[in-house]
Order: C-alpha cells, then sequence, then structure tokens
C-alpha cells in the first residue's frame, strides 16, 4: 500500500504572525468579532430546537385526540351490550319527553312547515 503524504501540524511559529495581526488589526478584530456573534446566534437558535431557519416545533394533535377519545367512549356506552340498550333508552326519553311523544310531536311539526314552504307560505 503507497504511504499518504500528511502534513505537519502547525507550529507556533507559523501561527505567530497571524495571532499578532488578530491583535493588533482593528478592523480583522471587527470582523473577528461579528462572525463570533453570528455563530452565537445560530449556536443559541440551535440548542432551542428551532434549527438554523428558526422553525417552531410542531404542535401536538391535543384537541383531535381527545375528540377520537370521547368519541370511542361513547360508542362504547351507547353500543355495550350489557349496558347500551337502557342507555339508549334513557337518552331516548331525556330527548323525547316524559311522556314519549317529544319526537312524534316534534315530526309532525317538521312536516307541516314542509307543506307550509311546499304551497309557497313561510310559517
Amino acid at each position: 500500500m503507497a504511504k499518504t503524504k500528511t502534513s505537519p501540524a502547525l507550529s507556533t511559529d507559523a501561527l505567530k504572525p497571524y495571532v499578532q495581526r488578530a491583535m493588533t488589526d482593528p478592523e480583522l478584530r471587527e470582523d473577528l468579532l461579528a462572525a463570533f456573534v453570528a455563530a452565537r446566534s445560530l449556536y443559541g437558535q440551535m440548542a432551542k430546537g428551532q434549527g438554523v431557519k428558526g422553525k417552531a416545533k410542531k404542535k401536538g394533535h391535543k384537541t383531535r385526540n381527545r375528540v377520537i377519545l370521547l368519541t370511542g367512549v361513547t360508542l362504547g356506552v351507547l353500543y355495550n351490550p350489557w349496558t347500551g340498550e337502557s342507555t339508549r333508552e334513557w337518552i331516548m326519553d331525556r330527548i323525547s319527553g316524559d311522556d314519549g311523544d317529544g319526537l312524534t310531536e316534534f315530526e309532525a311539526e317538521l312536516d307541516q312547515q314542509a307543506d307550509a314552504v311546499g304551497n309557497g307560505n313561510e310559517p
């Protein structure tokens, strides 16, 4: 296998002119300071979980999940083999009234309104 050529590590003598220029040149110092501020800002955004573009975290589906759970529980109660029939009867009694004629009266009222609209007479 052929040897690869490796570059020697930078010595302090090689870095000395760059460090000296960074310490004495005000324009270079301002540019370096601006670069450090920008890097710190980007790092802060990434640390907060917003990413480089500043996107906020996605919201959860809390409301949707609650509606699905409530619907499932309601259907479970209404169609439960042991309590479903009595629960449905109790609900129908509450809707139709105590005498049980509430739905019949409501249906008759709807028929009267439909006939009035069909004949051109508004109630």
